[in-house]
């Protein structure tokens, strides 16, 4: 081997491996490349699915009926929580009111006498405040024993007995008015209907009688 044969010029060592490589990419088929426009169209039909997806949905009748039943559920616990509070807070106003009345003035020991001198007093007040309540109680805040147990003042008893009856009679005779009202209202458009009734009926009769002398002479 001579001396020129051993020292090749290095380009064309590359020439040498580029028509190789050109010799391995011409075997075979060729594959067709992608086309760009069709990736486009596949991203944005993807994309648009996907804004399908996560778009909102109309709700159905179900999801409907288990919004309502969940909002009754919500305002029936609301309003039980609310009584709750409101039986508690009555409770604890009361105990504060007894035992603000204990440190005034204590109560005497039970099954005594002036135990129950005191629920007497406490029973005859209670039924002045609500005799009071009822008839707006008299200038000196005193109510008689007469006029809580019903009696006296027979002349106001029948006079207010007599305006309550006239009261009712009144509302009677304008039921009664309005009822009679209603009825003539009621014959009267059943006398219009029936009018109308026997007009078409005559106007009938009358084409007949028309179409029958017509037909087979008078």
């Amino acid at each position: 081997m001579s001396l020129d044969q051993r020292t090749k010029d290095p380009k064309e060592d590359e020439d040498e491996y580029e028509d190789d490589d050109e010799e391995e990419e011409s075997y075979g088929p060729k594959l067709p490349r992608p086309d760009p426009s069709l990736a486009i169209v596949r991203s944005s039909s993807s994309s648009h699915r996907a804004d399908e997806k996560s778009g909102p949905t109309i709700p159905t009748l179900q999801d409907l009926q288990l919004q309502r039943e969940s909002q009754k559920q919500s305002q029936t616990t609301a309003l039980i929580t609310q009584r709750k509070e409101t039986s508690l807070a009555r409770a604890a106003h009361k105990a504060q009111i007894r035992a603000a009345e204990e440190e005034i003035a204590p109560r005497a020991e039970p099954c005594t006498r002036e135990r129950r001198l005191e629920k007497r007093r406490e029973a005859a007040a209670a039924n002045r405040a609500f005799a009071e309540s009822k008839t707006g109680g008299d200038d000196d805040g005193i109510v008689n024993d007469d006029e809580l147990m019903g009696g006296g003042g027979g002349g106001d008893d029948l006079a207010s007995l007599k305006k309550q009856r006239e009261k009712e009679m009144r509302k009677k005779n304008e039921r009664e008015i309005r009822r009679e009202e209603m009825l003539r209202a009621r014959a009267a458009e059943r006398e219009e209907r029936l009018k109308a009734y026997r007009k078409r009926e005559e106007e009938t009769m009358s084409v007949l009688r028309e179409l029958a002398k017509q037909r087979f002479g008078s």
